[in-house]
C-alpha cells in the first residue's frame, strides 16, 4: 500500500509486514493522516469540521485510537485530503 500526496511529488510507501494485523495498517493510515492534519496546521475541531467527523473522533486517531474506524473510511479520508492512495498486494 502506498499513499502520495497529489500536491507533491514522490511516494510515502507504507511498510505493513505481510503478517501484521489489520490494527496494524489502520494505526499507519492514523499516523499519515494525523501527519497531513499537522501538515495543515489544523487544530482537531478544524480537522472535524473539514473530514466531516465529530471533534472526540479526531481526538481519538490523534491518539492512535483506530477501533472506530473502519480501513475504508481511513482511506477515504486520506483521498478527501488531496492524497492519492494505492494499494499492492504482492
Amino acid at each position: 500500500m502506498s499513499v502520495t500526496p497529489a500536491h507533491r511529488p514522490g511516494v510515502r510507501a507504507l511498510d505493513v509486514p505481510r503478517r501484521s494485523s489489520r490494527r496494524s495498517a489502520k494505526s499507519e493510515l492514523a499516523r499519515l493522516l494525523n501527519a497531513e492534519i499537522d501538515r495543515r496546521g489544523w487544530v482537531q475541531r478544524e480537522a472535524a469540521r473539514q473530514l466531516g467527523l465529530t471533534q472526540p473522533m479526531v481526538c481519538a486517531l490523534k491518539k492512535q485510537r483506530v477501533h472506530g474506524v473502519s480501513l475504508e473510511r481511513m482511506l477515504q479520508l486520506l483521498v478527501e485530503l488531496g492524497l492519492r492512495v494505492e494499494i499492492v498486494i504482492a
